[in-house]
């Protein structure tokens, strides 16, 4: 169930930055962007964390 929440969590970051890109918050600022990117790579640490840790 947890892989469920760690897929759901990444589409909606992944989507988020693309809506921000699609939206033109790319001229106002690069952060609208990179933003949900840098949350996803904390989301894609995590998991592989939660992953060695699950299978010990």
């Amino acid at each position: 169930m947890k892989e469920f929440a760690y897929c759901g969590f990444g589409i909606t970051l992944i989507s988020a930055s693309i809506a921000h890109f699609a939206r033109g918050d790319a001229r106002l600022s690069i952060l609208y962007i990179i933003d949900p990117l840098m949350f996803l790579s904390l989301l894609i640490v995590s998991y592989v964390y939660f992953e060695k840790n699950h299978s010990v």
